[in-house]
C-alpha cells in the first residue's frame, strides 16, 4: 500500500499578525557585557572599575534601558572567570600571601624574583630593559605605598632610577616594583639582596628614600659604599609637622 499527495504546488499562507517585539534594551546591554568580558581578559584594570566604565556609557539610553543593567554582584564571577581563563589561573584574589599565583604570561616578561620562606615573601616585578638600567645608573629613589597595595600584601614598594635629570627636566623613572608582607629591616635587606642577585652588576651611588629608617639601614648594609639621603619633600612635611607639635 502507498500513499500519494494530490494537492502539489499549492501554498498556504497565514496572514497573522507578527505581535513579537524586538528587545532592544537586552540586545544592546548583552552587547556590552560581551565587551566587559573582553575587556576582563585583556586589560589589567580592576574588573569593577571596568563594570562600571562600560555600564555608564549606557545611561544617554534612557532611564529605562538603565533599570534593566545587573547588578555587578549577578555578573562577576562570569568577569572573573574570564580574566582567569585568559591568565591561565585558577583566581586572581588570595587571602594568604603563599597561596598567591602568578600567572605564567608574567613570568617571562615582567617577573623578576619570587621569594619566599616560612614567614615571608617578596614577589619583585621588573622587565628585562629595567634590569639593563639598574646596572647602569647612579641615583635611584625608593618609597613605599600601602592603600593601592594588592591584598594579602602589606605595601608596594618602588624603586626608580634617574636616568639624566637635570635642573630644567627630570628622567625619573620606575624599575622595581616589590610586593611585601611588612616593613622591616629584615624584609628591606632580603629584597635589595635579591635584585643584588638578579643584577650583579647594581651598584647605585647614591639611594634617595623618605626616610625610613628600616629601607635607610638595610641599604647601607647591602650597599656600604652608596650615599643615603633623604627626600627633601617628606624634610619639609616633618618640619612642618614637628612645628605644629
Amino acid at each position: 500500500m502507498s500513499w500519494t499527495c494530490s494537492h502539489k504546488n499549492n501554498l498556504v499562507v497565514s496572514d497573522d499578525p507578527h505581535t513579537c517585539q524586538p528587545n532592544f534594551a537586552a540586545n544592546i546591554i548583552k552587547k556590552q557585557l560581551n565587551q566587559c568580558r573582553k575587556l576582563a581578559a585583556t586589560k589589567s584594570d580592576p574588573i569593577p572599575t571596568l563594570f562600571n566604565n562600560e555600564m555608564s556609557s549606557l545611561a544617554d539610553f534612557g532611564l529605562d534601558l538603565v533599570a534593566t543593567i545587573p547588578k555587578f554582584t549577578s555578573i562577576k564571577n562570569s568577569l572573573y572567570h574570564s580574566r582567569n581563563k585568559a591568565l591561565g589561573v585558577k583566581r586572581t584574589t588570595f587571602q594568604t600571601a603563599s597561596a598567591v599565583e602568578i600567572p605564567d604570561a608574567y613570568k617571562d616578561k615582567i617577573l623578576l624574583a619570587d621569594y619566599t620562606d616560612q614567614r615571608n615573601r617578596i614577589i619583585v616585578f621588573g622587565t628585562h630593559n629595567a634590569k639593563h638600567l639598574l646596572a647602569t645608573v647612579e641615583h635611584i629613589f625608593a618609597d613605599g605605598t600601602f592603600k593601592i597595595c594588592p591584598k594579602p600584601f602589606y605595601q608596594l614598594y618602588t624603586i626608580h632610577g634617574d636616568l639624566g635629570s637635570s635642573e630644567e627636566t627630570s628622567n625619573v623613572v620606575p624599575l622595581v616594583y616589590a610586593l611585601l608582607l611588612n616593613k622591616k629591616q629584615a624584609t628591606y635587606e632580603i629584597l635589595f639582596q635579591i635584585i643584588k642577585s638578579q643584577v650583579p652588576d647594581w651598584n647605585p651611588k647614591k639611594f634617595q628614600s623618605d626616610y625610613e629608617a628600616a629601607a635607610m639601614n638595610a641599604m647601607q648594609k647591602i650597599m656600604p659604599n652608596c650615599k643615603i639621603v633623604g627626600c627633601y619633600f617628606h624634610f619639609k612635611s616633618a618640619l612642618r609637622k614637628k612645628k605644629k607639635n
